[in-house]
């Protein structure tokens, strides 16, 4: 466990041991906990005192040992007995910022091409930005991106309609620097031959353009947000179409967006008319100015 490389907890006679270095079958919940304890101090330091950290180390080791357990390692896990949670591991809470004011336009202006092009798919797409970086040329398929579930967080096969500012963006990135389209196997927000871009690269370059547009605390993921909140407001008197929201952003928690139906194909395209025409009215807006 990389994470706790550095953490030492309590042994026998007074000793002590780099947990990462003692066997998974003998880590008890009080080594869970000591460990807890000893990162959220060493990031209490941030903005939430180190919350964040405690999240990120509980979340990840808990997954470590159910995947132990899955695959024969071990046969048991300190987070859990007899079916009765023994360590609480808090979800993480929720963003709900948005682009206000002009802080879309700014970010675009400042924004390297390729930045401004996964930018772009983001709000038009409301996709992560691991599912964007993922694509590939073979998934975009007449008037619908595909997203096979083993690239998606949710691992659930989605069908995302491709807007007309969309499809402007991928006719432009499908052509290679000789011109011809690039192969249906290679990245669609790939560098320039469509080889992928790492999701730290992406940062940094994210962080770059948040740094020069002199905008406070905005997450890529805030796009995937801003998409399903216009999304909902595009919906209008058909109480911005839920399920049509949550089919498209691949929500399967109710406290995304309320209660998961089943959402047809049309009406996901429906829902995305909506929102293009809202966009372009507001752009027509900006230009009258």
């Amino acid at each position: 466990m990389g994470l706790l490389r550095n953490i030492e907890v309590p042994a026998a006679h007074g000793a002590s041991v780099k947990l990462e270095t003692k066997p998974m079958v003998d880590i008890t919940g009080a080594d869970i906990e000591h460990a807890v304890s000893a990162w959220q101090a060493q990031a209490k330091g941030g903005k939430r005192g180190g919350l964040d950290a405690k999240r990120q180390l509980l979340t990840t080791a808990r997954r470590l040992f159910n995947c132990a357990i899955r695959r024969k390692i071990a046969s048991s896990t300190p987070f859990k007995e007899h079916g009765v949670a023994m360590i609480d591991v808090p979800t993480s809470r929720q963003r709900d910022r948005r682009l206000v004011g002009d802080e879309e336009t700014r970010l675009l202006a400042t924004a390297d091409p390729y930045t401004k092009d996964l930018m772009v798919a983001a709000l038009e797409t409301g996709c992560r930005g691991g599912e964007l970086r993922s694509l590939q040329w073979l998934d975009v398929q007449d008037d619908f991106i595909v997203l096979q579930a083993e690239k998606t967080k949710t691992k659930r096969k989605r069908l995302i309609p491709i807007s007309s500012t969309m499809r402007k963006l991928l006719d432009r990135r499908r052509k290679g620097p000789d011109g011809k389209d690039l192969a249906p196997t290679v990245h669609v927000f790939g560098n320039a031959v469509g080889e992928p871009v790492s999701k730290r690269m992406a940062n940094r370059w994210w962080s770059i353009a948040v740094k020069a547009a002199k905008i406070d605390d905005p997450n890529f993921h805030d796009l995937r947000h801003e998409f399903g909140s216009q999304l909902l407001e595009a919906g209008g008197e058909l109480h911005g179409e839920l399920h049509e929201v949550q089919a498209t952003l691949g929500h399967t928690n109710i406290t995304m967006t309320s209660t998961y139906f089943d959402a047809t194909t049309r009406g996901v395209k429906q829902a995305f008319k909506k929102l293009e025409a809202k966009r372009r009215r507001q752009s027509m807006r900006v230009v009258a100015r």
